[in-house]
C-alpha cells in the first residue's frame, strides 16, 4: 500500500508553514531554534477555545511502543507517546522533529488518505507524497531558511542544524530540497560518517 495525497509544491508547504508560526504568535529570534512545543500548545489552546476539541494527546509510552507520533486520519488528533513529547519540551531534536512532522500532517490535511494498492515498482511524485510534505513542513516551520541560505557556507550543516534543534539527516535533505527548488546555490557539505 502505497499513501497519495493532494500535490503540494515546496511554496505551498512553506507558506503552510509561515501561517502557523504567525498563527502561534511565536517569533523566534533570527538564528535561534523555533519554540515547537510553545507554539503547539498555543494552537491547541486556540484550537480548544474555537472548536472545543484539543490538537493533540499524549499518551503513556505503551501505548505507543514503536511509534515516535502518530495523526488520526479522520480526526486530525496528533498522538504523541510521553517519551516524545518530554523529549520535545527538552529540545530534543527528533523528537522536536516528530511534533513538527505530526503538526504537518495535522495542518496539510492529510485525511483518509487515498490508499494505492501496488504491484512491482511504482514511482509516486515527492509532492503528492505525504510523509515528504509532513517532512517539508517540519524543516520550515522549524528553520529559519533566510538565516541558513546567509550562513550555510560559512557555519556548515553541524552547526545549523545543532542552532535549529532539528537532525542533521533531515537538514541534508532539506537542504537538498531547497537546491532543487532554487531557493540555495550549490553548496559543499561536510559529510559525517
Amino acid at each position: 500500500m502505497v499513501t497519495i495525497t493532494r500535490k503540494r509544491s515546496l511554496q505551498d508547504v512553506r507558506e503552510t508553514a509561515g501561517a502557523f508560526r504567525k498563527l502561534s504568535q511565536t517569533n523566534a529570534v533570527s538564528g535561534s531554534s523555533f519554540p515547537i512545543m510553545n507554539a503547539v500548545e498555543k494552537y491547541d489552546e486556540i484550537h480548544c477555545q474555537l472548536l472545543n476539541e484539543n490538537v493533540f494527546e499524549v499518551v503513556d509510552d505503551a501505548d505507543m511502543p514503536l511509534a515516535l507520533g502518530a495523526v488520526d486520519t479522520k480526526s486530525g488528533l496528533i498522538i504523541l507517546p510521553e517519551r516524545t513529547y518530554e523529549g520535545a519540551v527538552k529540545e530534543l531534536a527528533e523528537d522536536r522533529f516528530t511534533v513538527a512532522h505530526e503538526l504537518g500532517h495535522h495542518l496539510l490535511a492529510h485525511r483518509e488518505q487515498f490508499l494505492l494498492r501496488r504491484t512491482g515498482y511504482v514511482q509516486i511524485s515527492e509532492d503528492m507524497c505525504p510523509e515528504y510534505q509532513a517532512d517539508c513542513f517540519a524543516c520550515e516551520v522549524l528553520l529559519d531558511i533566510e538565516y541558513v541560505r546567509k550562513n550555510l557556507r560559512r557555519l556548515g550543516t553541524l552547526v545549523i542544524a545543532s542552532r535549529f534543534g532539528i537532525p542533521y539527516s533531515k537538514l541534508i535533505e532539506h537542504i537538498e530540497r531547497l537546491r532543487i527548488n532554487g531557493d540555495l546555490p550549490a553548496v559543499q557539505m561536510e559529510l559525517i560518517y
